[in-house]
């Protein structure tokens, strides 16, 4: 299976080399020493340099985000000023914080008005009975906070927007 997906507005040609129930990874002409499985539910099993990591992975109309090791990553299917031209989201650089993963908001880390740095802890979410730290994108200041801790969420529900600190 070839795809080819944009990160940060880059493109990037992913091929799947299938060997029964694994598959190796190749990612712009370059083969990765990676195995991926299929896990339980949408979580994928993913060894890479001897080291086991499970994704949850989610493939939407115009992306699929894929949340492994407490980060969150949104690959686009078309470029994004395509989506954009065409109405859809463009892959936010702004300081809006999606959840990465259906859950609940286990802890909240922060009130509207405080002062973050890129990095941060924002919040935790819970799924799975694993917790996932959602982290700031960017420094800057907590304008809005749209969920509760106890919460429950989908994977891309907004949950906080930040200003971007005007030094960042």
């Amino acid at each position: 299976m070839n795809r080819r997906f944009y990160y940060q507005g880059v493109e990037h040609d992913v091929t799947a080399l299938s060997k029964g129930d694994h598959h190796q990874i190749q990612v712009d002409g370059t083969l990765l020493a990676a195995t991926v499985q299929k896990g339980e539910g949408s979580s994928i099993q993913i060894t890479l340099n001897d080291v086991v990591y499970t994704a949850l992975v989610s493939v939407e109309a115009e992306h699929t985000d894929v949340c492994v090791a407490g980060h969150h990553f949104r690959f686009l299917h078309q470029p994004p000023q395509v989506l954009s031209a065409a109405g859809g989201s463009a892959g936010r650089t702004d300081g809006l914080v999606v959840s990465p993963m259906t859950g609940r908001i286990a802890k909240l880390s922060l009130c509207e008005g405080d002062s973050v740095q890129k990095g941060d802890e924002l919040l935790i979410v819970e799924a799975m009975k694993m917790e996932f730290p959602v982290t700031a994108p960017l420094a800057g200041k907590i304008l809005k906070i749209h969920q509760a801790q106890g919460e429950q969420v989908e994977m891309g529900t907004p949950l906080v927007e930040i200003q971007q600190a005007q030094n960042s």
